[in-house]
């Protein structure tokens, strides 16, 4: 996980957790965690082809991850409209 997150860095990318869906820029990646910047909180993230999350909430600050709680991470069409 840790080498493909890095080999993102500077791109965006969703990730998928237990409970929730994130999506932002990769910014850092540590042996412990991911840091997305810009990133947004996706309630409910519609088709991977689309313009655009069904639902999201941007969050006000960068988010650490930890590779733990990490479920999934993809980059729909969606994520590059930023």
């Amino acid at each position: 996980m840790q080498q493909y997150l890095a080999s993102k860095k500077g791109q965006p990318v969703e990730i998928l957790c237990a409970r929730y869906s994130y999506s932002g820029i990769v910014a850092e990646v540590t042996e412990d965690y991911v840091v997305l910047t810009n990133a947004t909180l996706v309630e409910s993230a519609g088709p991977a082809t689309g313009k655009a999350p069904s639902q999201e909430d941007t969050i006000p600050s960068d988010i650490m991850i930890a590779y733990g709680a990490i479920e999934h991470v993809c980059q729909p069409t969606w994520v590059f409209r930023k």
